[in-house]
């Protein structure tokens, strides 16, 4: 945790909760073998990069994470994009909030 300036908890939550919600919704356009628009979620280094910026730790709320998967339905932003899987459950969207507000308390 200590790489990533994280707490056991929040390393925790990411494996345990995050991850499985990025593999089974997100890995396939930003994943390893693709990278579109520069964004990996395969892995916590990524997702934390402040250099590609999708989680701002300074202020979490404005992380553009946050931003893209809580867009309403149909709006071409949205991810993952509706042609191209299963929308987010409300659960899921509410869990990776939880988890990047966390990142900046």
């Amino acid at each position: 945790p200590a790489d990533f300036d994280l707490t056991q908890a929040q390393l925790d939550t990411y494996l345990d909760t995050i991850q499985p919600i990025f593999d089974n919704h997100c890995i396939e356009c930003h994943g390893p073998d693709e990278a579109e628009d520069d964004v990996r979620l395969d892995a916590i280094g990524d997702v934390l990069d402040a250099g590609i910026g999708i989680v701002d730790r300074e202020d979490p709320a404005m992380s553009d994470l946050l931003y893209v998967i809580d867009l309403p339905a149909g709006d071409p932003d949205i991810m993952p994009p509706e042609d191209e899987g299963e929308a987010l459950s409300g659960e899921q969207v509410e869990a990776i909030r939880a988890w990047v507000k966390s990142l900046g308390e």
